[in-house]
């Protein structure tokens, strides 16, 4: 069975290879309802976090939004939660941060990047993308762009076609307006 299909199984996988040490929990904020549920994983988290199972210390990453709607209101994790706030990246950040994941987004998809494009989706982000922050945001938007080209059948930009492989500016700026209507 897929540890993705099966977040009860995942958690303690990581919490197994975590003993002693620490597990890294990205958008902790999905484990939990918008309103306080008692489901497995919940249960599970809130014993790590309250000491009475295993030994792992969890860091886990979220907005502000996601923490303030999903978390805040669990007083068995907020009470034992040490919040750091990390301001967004700027979009010169972004780009550096882009060009470090860039490579494995050219493997996954089987294309190229150009660099215009990891400029374009961090400034555009920036500026059109409000409900996650630099660089989560920019990378949404390479990823969306790579699924255009890899998808289409025709036609997906001026002068580019699915058989191109290049993720240009403009892929980008089309990627950016279906994202955002």
């Amino acid at each position: 069975m897929a540890w993705l299909d099966n977040p009860q199984m995942a958690l303690q996988a990581g919490l197994r290879q975590a003993e002693n040490g620490v597990l890294f929990i990205d958008n902790i904020h999905r484990f939990f309802a918008r309103e306080y549920r008692q489901d497995s994983v919940t249960k599970a988290l809130q014993k790590v976090f309250l000491a009475e199972e295993g030994n792992a210390i969890i860091i886990g990453t979220t907005t502000e939004a996601e923490y303030t709607d999903k978390l805040r209101g669990n007083l068995s994790i907020s009470e034992q939660a040490h919040v750091l706030r990390v301001p967004p990246a700027t979009v010169d950040e972004c780009q550096k941060m882009l060009a470090l994941v860039k490579t494995s987004i050219e493997r996954e998809y089987e294309l190229t990047i150009d660099p215009s494009a990891t400029k374009a989706a961090a400034v555009l982000a920036s500026r059109f993308i409000g409900d996650q922050p630099l660089p989560g945001s920019a990378v949404r938007v390479l990823h969306r762009a790579c699924s255009m080209i890899k998808v289409a059948g025709n036609n997906v930009g001026e002068g580019q076609t699915a058989t191109s492989k290049i993720v240009n500016q403009d892929i980008v700026a089309l990627a950016i307006s279906q994202m955002t209507g």
